[in-house]
């Protein structure tokens, strides 16, 4: 939704970049909205641990290339991502992955085993025809307690559409993953001034 905010007000398209303080740019967006890796510069792996499972799917490693007189090798980020082998259409020939997934701590495993990142709650709770009275929202996974969905109603929501948001996530966390509703005033920020789209009950204080 951002980016077809920005491309409408400015009138031309988009591309992104993945990178982090340590190593710089990572990975950059072509024109098939597919992030190709700087191998010029980096070795990119993904490596799989027991918080992240998934085909091709684990954490970041990255290994600098270029002098440095601080080496990053094999160093981890914190971020889950994917490689995909497949070939691009755009014609480059640099190593394919697909955009970041969130950070390791931002992950849930459902009962099912299958993982929720944060991208999920961002994209469902900014379609306007499912959650039009989502002004603000947290989610709070919890230690043997239902997940806690925070959220400051811009509107006052009806049951209609309290039932079309509960079904849309049951439908994606499945039957076995509980869940649960707080319609708050205010979601205050944590001491470093953010407000996190998702939390652990470890985390919370």
């Amino acid at each position: 939704y951002e980016e077809e905010l920005l491309e409408s007000t400015f009138g031309c398209p988009m591309t992104n970049i993945y990178s982090s303080r340590e190593v710089g740019h990572i990975a950059i967006r072509c024109s098939e909205k597919r992030y190709h890796i700087d191998q010029q510069h980096l070795i990119v792996e993904v490596e799989q641990t027991d918080k992240v499972h998934g085909e091709n799917t684990g954490e970041v490693i990255v290994t600098n290339l270029y002098p440095s007189p601080m080496p990053f090798i094999r160093y981890r980020l914190g971020d889950v991502g994917r490689l995909d082998d497949r070939p691009c259409d755009c014609g480059c020939n640099l190593q394919v992955m697909y955009k970041p997934e969130g950070r390791v701590f931002e992950l849930f495993t459902t009962c099912d085993g299958r993982l929720i990142g944060p991208n999920f709650w961002l994209l469902l709770m900014h379609r306007d025809y499912i959650c039009n009275f989502v002004k603000r929202f947290q989610v709070i996974y919890r230690k043997e307690k239902p997940i806690l969905i925070k959220i400051i109603p811009s509107t006052e929501p009806s049951q209609e559409g309290i039932g079309n948001l509960r079904e849309k996530i049951e439908s994606n966390l499945g039957a076995k993953t509980p869940f649960e509703f707080a319609f708050v005033e205010d979601i205050p920020p944590e001491a470093s001034g953010k407000t996190p789209i998702v939390k652990h009950e470890s985390s919370v204080t």
